[in-house]
């Protein structure tokens, strides 16, 4: 009984996906990084920014469990903010802002302070992945890492701020344990380019810029009204598990297990716009046979 009663608040507060044309968000920032052997995408696709920039209806699905984990987030949230007041080291909470020259609208988690300056802290909860706990929490086959969606997002917020905030802190807990996890991030300038530091270490692999670049790039797709080109892969073909192996972004498990059972972006998995995206694709790869002949 409870469930249906949950149900129906969630689905009664769903709303009209409303058009955003004239502002971008930090959760839509991604790039490629110039990893040793390969150059890969990460972080948001353009097409699934450019599709709820327009306004376009996501696929039904979220699940009650899907809901109440969202909810649980913000829970998380408002506990950590409500002890950092209590303590006396909340400077704000819920900081809005606008880029201007980029459109990126957004919202800081909060400004604390800390040995006598401010500091941005963004609160992210995470569930019981094992692949997600390990690239975070660290583990024998990998140094601790935030995840890259929510380091671009961080580095936006240090960017927009850099003349107030020196470092921002990503704090991720555990919804499962409650163990926490935190990574300082601050921009650095070299060569005439900014670049993030990860608690203190450089990371060259990308620039601000490259991130700063593709807002522009989304902003002219929605100016002119087109649709952005497919960027992630519902399903990999099979010649891309090898070039996958070979640059160690794939185990030989999961290539194994792509035998039978294939599978491709994790983007394209937990993406709203999945199926739209797959249809626009269908249709320009039938465009692009039919200009052929």
């Amino acid at each position: 009984m409870i469930s249906e009663l949950l149900d129906a608040h969630f689905i009664s507060k769903k709303q009209a996906q409303q058009k955003h044309l004239d502002r971008l968000f930090p959760t839509q920032s991604s790039t490629f990084i110039a990893y040793p052997k390969y150059k890969k995408l990460e972080g948001k696709c353009m097409r699934a920014a450019y599709y709820h920039c327009m306004g376009m209806e996501e696929s039904p699905g979220l699940t009650l469990r899907n809901h109440l984990i969202f909810k649980m987030g913000d829970y998380t949230e408002k506990m950590i903010l409500d002890i950092l007041k209590e303590k006396g080291d909340l400077v704000e909470e819920g900081t809005k802002f606008f880029n201007e020259q980029y459109n990126i609208s957004g919202r800081l988690d909060a400004i604390i302070k800390h040995e006598g300056k401010e500091v941005g802290l963004e609160i992210k909860s995470i569930g019981s992945n094992k692949y997600a706990i390990n690239h975070i929490f660290g583990s024998k086959w990998n140094e601790a890492f935030p995840k890259w969606q929510n380091l671009f997002q961080t580095i936006i917020y240090c960017y927009v701020f850099r003349d107030r905030i020196d470092e921002f802190i990503i704090l991720y807990i555990r919804r499962d344990t409650c163990e926490t996890k935190e990574f300082i991030v601050s921009l650095q300038p070299k060569d005439g380019k900014l670049y993030p530091c990860i608690d203190g270490k450089l990371d060259e692999r990308f620039c601000v810029e490259d991130i700063l670049e593709r807002y522009s790039q989304l902003s002219e797709f929605i100016r002119l009204g087109i649709l952005p080109p497919k960027e992630y892969q519902k399903i990999y073909p099979a010649n891309m598990i090898q070039q996958y192996l070979k640059a160690g972004f794939m185990s030989r498990y999961m290539a194994e297990k792509y035998k039978t059972e294939p599978f491709g972006d994790i983007n394209c998995r937990f993406c709203g716009y999945s199926d739209l995206c797959e249809q626009d694709f269908i249709v320009e790869s039938e465009e692009d046979e039919t200009s052929d002949t």
